[in-house]
């Protein structure tokens, strides 16, 4: 008799062991956090080309949480509408803005959040919008074809200008003053 309780005895703590190990498991990989997070919305006003759910957030560059949904605005579709889920530690003001950012090497597009201090009043929810409304800025990518428009508008005035200063009448009059220094 005393063998058979062993044997349950044994059964019954490996049966306990092999819960306790699917239940660790199942616990490790569901991320269970105690964090507590708060959201926001971003309505970006160019592409977002290349973000996802769960791409992250950065604030002066630490990850502060994630993108946790991406819309078209139904009122405006030129919007794109993203709620981000931030960390509640993470310090949004009205001094806050946004802008895309891009990964150097990888190429990996994120949102990156700034605050220069201007205005240190914490960020609420207005209007009826059902999260507070972070404020965008345009993304490097976006001042760069900006700033090259205009580079390239203002070569071709300079180009046009060379142009007109080059035309077949004035070539000829600089010939004729040149041929008449020349013969003096």
């Amino acid at each position: 008799m005393e063998t058979n309780v062993r044997y349950t005895v044994a059964g019954l703590f490996v049966l306990a062991m092999f819960t306790f190990i699917i239940l660790g498991i199942i616990w490790l990989s569901s991320g269970f956090s105690n964090e507590k997070y708060h959201y926001y919305l971003v309505y970006m006003k160019e592409s977002v080309s290349g973000l996802t759910v769960d791409s992250s957030v950065e604030f002066n560059g630490v990850n502060v949480g994630k993108i946790d949904q991406i819309n078209i605005n139904k009122k405006n579709p030129q919007l794109v509408e993203l709620v981000l889920k931030l960390k509640e530690t993470t310090p949004v003001t009205m001094g806050t803005k946004a802008k895309l950012g891009v990964r150097a090497l990888s190429g990996m597009t994120y949102i990156l959040l700034e605050d220069k201090g201007n205005d240190k009043r914490p960020l609420l929810a207005q209007n009826g919008e059902p999260y507070p409304v972070i404020e965008t800025t345009p993304s490097i990518l976006i001042r760069l074809d900006t700033t090259l428009t205009q580079m390239s508008d203002s070569f071709r005035q300079i180009s046009n200008s060379f142009k007109s200063l080059l035309s077949p009448e004035n070539l000829q009059a600089i010939r004729r003053l040149l041929q008449k220094l020349g013969g003096t």
